[in-house]
């Protein structure tokens, strides 16, 4: 009896450990696999970047790390993460040309923005949103929506918004500056999701396989989960590697990238993404 069910506790040992192996963040690279990666960042690095990267400056903001009742948002600081390094390594914008801004009541925002001077500019911006239009801030605190519209609208450079929010496309009735282009995570009715590139559905393990190694290899990230924006951005650059490549083909990959994600069975409840390109940022080469 003794021996019978220690066999069984050994059996529920063994599943629990092959579980915890499949959801596991840990990416294992076999030496052909590092070698092949390795050598498409090396080629990706290679291209000049973006026209006039020296003259492009980038606002990271997020509000990530929350009090009270509302979920941290790491998944979207990762995206943001591996939104920089694209920039840096890929797009040649450099390092200091790049301001991250973190659980900031929104007066560092409304600094930056009111006295900014430049002559092209990139925001991403990461937060909780609420579905009645209003920024919820990491202490729980409201910011309206339409006062961050308010300060884009007096922008007077070309600017590239990056709203990768719950709800998001609330931004859009207030948002009236034809210098902004905006990628929207969500529609105003919808939140916004992660997800696991591995371990959430085989489908999606499948799909996601050679970014997810692809981001190993170049930066050494084991990535756990992440927002798709910054993870079918990176998938872009990596699939579509041809010199040319423009700001409209990555948006229309990341939608598409999107589109499958939404096709699978039980992930039906991500939203769509949208790209609103009233600036004419979609015919910016990339590489």
């Amino acid at each position: 009896m003794k021996y019978t069910i220690f066999r069984f506790l050994l059996l529920i040992s063994i599943v629990l450990l092959s579980g915890c192996s499949h959801f596991s963040s840990e990416v294992h690279l076999t030496e052909k696999e590092k070698s092949l990666y390795s050598s498409i960042h090396a080629s990706l690095k290679s291209f000049k970047g973006i026209e006039n990267a020296q003259a492009t400056k980038v606002l990271i903001y997020r509000n990530w790390q929350y009090t009270g009742l509302w979920n941290d948002l790491e998944s979207w600081k990762m995206s943001q993460e591996l939104f920089r390094n694209v920039c840096i390594d890929y797009w040649k914008i450099p390092a200091e040309n790049i301001t991250t801004v973190e659980h900031d009541r929104a007066g560092q925002l409304e600094y930056y923005l009111s006295n900014f001077k430049g002559e092209r500019l990139i925001i991403y911006f990461v937060s909780h949103q609420n579905s009645k239009g209003q920024i919820i801030l990491n202490t729980g605190e409201e910011y309206p929506t339409r006062r961050f519209a308010e300060k884009l609208n007096n922008l007077k450079c070309k600017t590239l918004l990056l709203f990768d929010t719950c709800y998001a496309e609330h931004l859009k009735e207030h948002l009236k500056n034809s210098n902004v282009s905006v990628y929207y995570g969500s529609p105003d009715k919808k939140e916004a999701y992660d997800f696991r590139p591995q371990g959430q559905k085989p489908s999606l393990n499948e799909m996601s396989e050679k970014c997810r190694k692809f981001i190993k290899a170049a930066w050494n990230i084991d990535l756990k989960s992440v927002s798709p924006f910054g993870f079918y951005s990176v998938k872009a650059l990596l699939e579509d590697s041809y010199e040319g490549f423009k700001l409209n083909d990555l948006m229309s990959s990341v939608k598409s990238s999107n589109r499958k994600m939404t096709n699978i069975t039980g992930l039906g409840r991500y939203p769509q993404v949208f790209w609103e390109d009233k600036a004419g940022w979609g015919g910016l080469i990339l590489r």
